[in-house]
């Protein structure tokens, strides 16, 4: 199966239902099943401190401070139904959604749909891109 390595919160964000496009300086023609993995890093957390979206999308998972955070696992499989240019979203997206991703000029948004949480996040090393994941979907149990 394919995935993709988030820094968090946003791999937390997308597994919570809270972002629904995944914004990325390149596209890509893989349109299907996609492993949200988070990684290891805790690079840039401070930036969003002060951010009242990430703040009340944190309390609304009942998460008091990113350090409760998951890291270096994957959290969810989401189908990753499109890709567009980010410009194309403008006026067409919530606040939230704009907050929680880069939609500067010439990126790409990934429309991500029906997210399955993993009922326990596996531990794995992730990658940059879109790397495979040897586990079949099929073997994977999710939350109700």
């Amino acid at each position: 199966m394919k995935a993709l390595t988030l820094w968090q919160p946003w791999a937390s964000l997308v597994a919570w239902g809270e972002k629904q496009y995944e914004t990325r300086s390149w596209p890509t023609s893989y349109r299907g099943p996609l492993a949200i993995h988070a990684s290891k890093s805790k690079d840039g957390w401070e930036v969003w401190m002060f951010n009242a979206f990430y703040h009340d999308a944190l309390a609304r998972a009942g998460i008091q401070h990113f350090d409760a955070l998951p890291l270096g696992v994957v959290l969810c499989v989401v189908d990753l139904v499109d890709v567009m240019r980010t410009e194309t979203l403008r006026g067409k997206i919530s606040q939230q959604e704009e907050q929680f991703g880069d939609h500067s000029m010439g990126r790409f948004a990934w429309k991500l749909e029906n997210v399955r949480v993993l009922c326990e996040p596996i531990p794995c090393r992730g990658f940059q891109q879109l790397w495979d994941w040897p586990v079949k979907l099929e073997s994977l149990e999710f939350q109700e």
